[in-house]
């Protein structure tokens, strides 16, 4: 394994630690959505964790690969607080939300029949930037 693998391994470990020492979350339900941009994004090991929380903090969403590197996720407002903190702590030539929408979920409403976006998340080729304008256009 490689310096900055393990590096990374690390990270992710005092992340997950971090994690389950914070304190319950607020009783007011809200959906959060972000749009990330980066350089890029080609190594494996962020590839692989940019799904892997995303599954892990209930979001669904998109990440297209190659450049420039674009991440679009949509869930629980403290799972996007969560996940773009993970991100942000991976080491990135240059990483930056450049879109951010926070909305209370009413009381007679769920918050899963607010999403807009697939409760799943896929990560889109290099080549497949129109496919993701095409899905984020389908969402509204």
């Amino acid at each position: 394994m490689s310096d900055d693998a393990l590096a990374e391994e690390l990270q992710l470990l005092e992340l997950q630690a971090s994690a389950a020492a914070r304190p319950p979350a607020r009783q007011q339900q809200q959906l959060g959505r972000r749009v990330c941009y980066s350089h890029h994004i080609r190594a494996e090991t962020k590839r692989r964790y940019i799904i892997q929380w995303a599954l892990e903090l209930r979001l669904g969403g998109f990440s297209k690969i190659g450049y420039p590197g674009v991440v679009i996720v949509e869930g629980p407002e403290e799972g996007c607080m969560e996940y773009i903190t993970r991100l942000q702590r991976l080491r990135w030539k240059h990483f930056v939300v450049r879109g951010e929408e926070i909305i209370d979920v009413p009381a007679s409403k769920c918050l899963d029949d607010m999403r807009r976006l697939p409760r799943g998340f896929e990560e889109l080729g290099s080549k497949e930037m129109g496919r993701m304008a095409d899905e984020c256009r389908k969402a509204g």
